[in-house]
Order: C-alpha cells, then sequence, then structure tokens
C-alpha cells in the first residue's frame, strides 16, 4: 500500500532549497514516487510505495550532501573569477551577460549536477526496465512483460493514492534565479561532480534480484 512521508530541505529563504527540492523530484520520478513541495520549500511530502520511499530517502540524503560539499570545494577554488553567464531577463529588459558572483556560479554548478544525475537515474531505470523484459519476457499474446506490467500497475496506484491525499494547490516553479544555463567551468564541475557520484541502490523491480545502481 502507498504511503506518505515528509522530507525537510532546509530553513526559509535558503538559497541551496530549489536545487536540493530539483534534486529531491529527480531521485523520488526515478523510484515510482510522487512528490509535493511547500509552498516556502523548507519541505516536500512524497507519495509511493514504503520500500520505494526509503530508496529515495537514502539516495538523496547521499546526493544532497554530495552535491553540496563539491559545490563549495568549487566556489572555493575561484575557478569562475572572470567568467560570465546569461542572466534572465528582468521585466522589460533583454537578457543580458553579467560576471558570476560565487553565489549564481553555485547555482550554475548546483543546476548541472542535478541535470546530470537525472540523466543518470534515467539511464539505470533503462536499464533495469530492459533487464527485467529480458528476464520475464511477454507471454505470447500479451502486449508487455509480467514485470513491465506490475510497474505499470503500480504507477497507477500511486498517482491515485496522491491525486486522493494531496492537499497541494497549483504546481512548483522550481528555481527561479538569475542563471537559467549552466555553461562554463561551472557546468564542468557541477556535470563532473554528478558523473562521479555514488547512486545507491534503487528500488528492486519485478523480476530482479538485486536492486538498480551504479
Amino acid at each position: 500500500m502507498s504511503e506518505s512521508r515528509t522530507t525537510s530541505i532546509g530553513e526559509k529563504a535558503r538559497r541551496a532549497n530549489p536545487h536540493l527540492i530539483s534534486l529531491f523530484v529527480a531521485v523520488a520520478h526515478a523510484n515510482d514516487a510522487q512528490v509535493d513541495v511547500a509552498s516556502n520549500s523548507t519541505y516536500v511530502i512524497s507519495y509511493g510505495m514504503p520500500a520505494d520511499l526509503d530508496v529515495v530517502e537514502t539516495i538523496f540524503a547521499s546526493l544532497a550532501v554530495h552535491m553540496v560539499h563539491a559545490s563549495q570545494a568549487y566556489v572555493t577554488s575561484r575557478t569562475w573569477l572572470g567568467e560570465t553567464y546569461m542572466a534572465a531577463a528582468s521585466r522589460g529588459r533583454r537578457r543580458q551577460r553579467r560576471p558570476h558572483t560565487a553565489q549564481t556560479a553555485r547555482a550554475a554548478f548546483y543546476r548541472a549536477y542535478v541535470e546530470r544525475i537525472t540523466e543518470r537515474l534515467a539511464q539505470a531505470r533503462h536499464e533495469a526496465l530492459a533487464q527485467v523484459s529480458r528476464d520475464r519476457p511477454a507471454r505470447h499474446g500479451d502486449e508487455m512483460s509480467g514485470g513491465v506490467l506490475v510497474l505499470r500497475q503500480k504507477a497507477v496506484e500511486v498517482r491515485s493514492f496522491h491525486a486522493r491525499e494531496s492537499k497541494a494547490r497549483g504546481s512548483w516553479s522550481g528555481y527561479a534565479g538569475a542563471v537559467r544555463s549552466a555553461t562554463g567551468s561551472a557546468a564542468d564541475a557541477g556535470r563532473s561532480a554528478a558523473s562521479r557520484a555514488r547512486l545507491a541502490k534503487q528500488a528492486e523491480l519485478p523480476g530482479k534480484g538485486r536492486g538498480i545502481g551504479t
């Protein structure tokens, strides 16, 4: 049966919160969980199967610490000095290129880190699903394998549970800072750190003897 859990993200107005939430959402979606975000971005509520939520909490806790520490090392290196970024357009004005500050360099690092982690989780899930299909091929006349069918049924159950239990209104708008694209050494450093990050095992899929992981 599905359940919901609340995970603290950080104190109100903490600049890292939107990026940590993006990271949490990426991990949750890769593990068949739905997410509601607090209006002040201080916590999230996840909905899913208990085993899946256990995995989400474990992976997120590990990656969040790694992302924050790696970004601090990058910012401290001051590699970003002299680099610029394309700032989001303000009302009535065109986008402008501005010099990086420690704050914007960190934001660019975070955005690239989350993007790369999302790619890795998607690839791991794709490979696991392919293995499930090979281990439990569809029977004659069936459109999909038994394992894939179980996952689809689970996804439907979780979405239904979320629809019943969620009290969220509207949708989360995500990061709203000036850095709209991650480029330069900040993006390179963020993606490199995310590529090195250890992904804890994801929840076991039907037909698999072990969880997904790298």
